[in-house]
């Protein structure tokens, strides 16, 4: 059998993502997350993590086909149920290396489903956070809609539950705290370029300070549903739509026993959460200037 022909700048660039990016060393397990549109990018990433020393590679693909199946298809339980054998996979995954690709070859495949990224950009327009750490200019919210955008594409992991009404103007996106890992190196080159044209040089500080304390504020002792962004669009706002997404989720959270967590820096939204079981547990404010955050716990009840 001929050798594979190799495209020298594939390799050079899987060689940085596995050496600088991941940092693997030598004996440790890979475990390499792709889409089947980026197989040779997989294999490259492979082929380079076993020459960095990796004691065995374990790729896993996905496809954006079957996964719009589920969505038009499939049961509910099916958007929301992670398999035994998952759970094992990312318990593995902790202490090792963890890879992810991002970037979708089919843009327009899933554009025909619920505009999401389009409902938080109008939601989170006059968020105290965003609009301290976001420059001002016509081109904010073209800035926050690619936000919003790398957020669900560097979000879907298989326990991610993303909920809104049939007829849009709100979504809360919930993520499993046992699956909240880093991102990918590629999705973080993604992240920081993207948040370069946002903020800017001058206040792209403000984004490392605002990430670094809420992993700092983030409990870490218990598993937990935490609710990474909840938003309903400002001709929307007092029509119960937010209530409704928290009441449908915090009921299933009460079934399981399971507790939950979120953050909010808009104190206007504490109310809100209280009445659904939230209480804060702290408050802190991320750096000087900023606005401050209000970290808050739900027990099951």
């Amino acid at each position: 059998m001929a050798a594979p022909v190799l495209d020298t700048r594939l390799e050079r660039y899987a060689d940085l993502a596995i050496r600088v990016g991941a940092n693997v060393q030598p004996g440790q397990l890979v475990f390499i997350g792709a889409t089947i549109d980026h197989v040779p990018l997989a294999r490259a990433l492979a082929r380079a993590a076993y020459a960095a020393g990796a004691r065995y590679v374990d790729v896993r693909y996905t496809d954006q086909h079957v996964r719009r199946a589920m969505i038009e298809l499939g049961p509910d339980e099916a958007l929301e149920r992670t398999p035994p054998w998952l759970k094992t996979r990312l318990s593995a995954a902790r202490g090792n290396a963890l890879i992810g690709t991002t970037g979708d070859p089919e843009p327009d495949l899933l554009a025909d489903l619920p505009g999401v990224a389009a409902d938080y950009a109008a939601a989170f327009a006059a968020d105290p956070m965003f609009n301290w750490f976001l420059k001002p200019g016509p081109q904010r919210p073209r800035h926050m809609l690619a936000f919003f955008r790398l957020i669900l594409d560097t979000t879907a992991a298989p326990g991610r539950r993303l909920e809104r009404p049939k007829d849009g103007g709100a979504a809360a996106l919930w993520l499993p705290s046992e699956e909240m890992t880093a991102p990918g190196f590629l999705a973080e080159v993604r992240a920081a370029l993207l948040f370069l044209a946002a903020s800017g040089l001058e206040r792209l500080p403000r984004v490392t300070q605002v990430r670094k304390a809420m992993d700092a504020h983030h409990p870490h002792d218990r598993a937990h549903d935490y609710l990474y962004f909840l938003g309903v669009r400002p001709d929307l706002q007092g029509s119960g739509l937010g209530g409704r997404l928290l009441k449908a989720h915090t009921a299933r959270l009460d079934a399981a026993g399971r507790p939950a967590f979120l953050e909010t820096p808009n104190p206007r939204t504490v109310p809100l959460y209280r009445a659904h079981g939230f209480e804060v547990i702290q408050e802190y404010q991320p750096a000087p200037g900023s606005p401050m955050m209000w970290p808050m716990w739900r027990e099951p009840r």
